[in-house]
């Protein structure tokens, strides 16, 4: 976690992001947790999660969705009848400035990496975060990606990518002990790139976010891919697209 990383498209979202960070500890690989709270890149959800990545034995390039989410991990002293360790761990996301992504842009992407080298091909954008209202204030247009989990699917020629949706912030249900987070849905799409080059090629608007993979098959002549939606709050069902 370094201030190079943080937030930067105005000079005053900058400052104000440079002021949240300076109220925890941060530093190089592997700073430990701290009382006073360590932040840590990837975070506890990302960097890449359990999306997963996507291979292709041919080339030998990983196709990996990551996200840039920071959170704050710090160790206290248990309270009465909480634990018999001398120190337990928590953690929660840390949010930039006005509710922004802390990071800079690309706040959701996919990285290629050839295996036999170590070398990052490419990075792009998944998502659209410059919807995101406090963004659009500032009249940004260009594509900075949305920091949530997306899955990649590899064929012979192409890379298709499908995205989730975003958590709401947690509550605890009437009579519940456990909090929960809604899943919301947010500008859901599918992608297809040219997978040598990171470039798009194709857009298509979808009636809801993917929760996992997708799969694709041939039927009639005719290629389709399929992924499932929903959870939660929103209806659960398989989604298949044609091409």
């Amino acid at each position: 976690m370094r201030d190079e990383d943080l937030i930067n498209l105005t000079p005053e979202l900058r400052k104000e992001a440079i002021d949240i960070v300076a109220k925890y500890d941060h530093g190089p690989l592997f700073t430990p947790p701290s009382e006073r709270g360590t932040i840590q890149v990837p975070g506890v959800a990302g960097g890449g999660n359990w999306a997963g990545a996507a291979i292709d034995p041919e080339t030998g390039m990983l196709y990996v969705g990551t996200n840039r989410l920071p959170f704050v991990v710090t160790v206290r002293k248990p309270r009465l009848g909480e634990s018999s360790y001398d120190f337990i761990g928590e953690f929660r996301y840390l949010s930039g400035p006005r509710g922004l992504p802390l990071l800079k842009p690309p706040f959701g992407s996919i990285v290629a990496i050839d295996m036999n080298s170590g070398e990052h091909r490419w990075r792009i954008p998944v998502g659209h975060g410059e919807l995101i209202s406090a963004i659009q204030q500032l009249g940004i247009r260009e594509r900075l990606g949305f920091p949530t989990r997306s899955w990649a699917l590899i064929t012979k020629t192409v890379m298709i990518v499908v995205q989730s949706g975003y958590f709401s912030t947690p509550r605890l249900p009437p009579g519940g002990t456990r909090r929960i987070a809604d899943l919301n849905n947010f500008d859901p799409h599918l992608w297809v790139y040219d997978k040598a080059s990171g470039e798009m090629l194709a857009e298509i608007a979808l009636p809801a976010n993917a929760v996992g993979a997708p799969i694709t098959y041939m039927a009639a002549g005719k290629q389709y891919i399929a992924f499932p939606v929903g959870g939660g709050p929103l209806v659960e069902e398989l989604i298949a697209v044609s091409l």
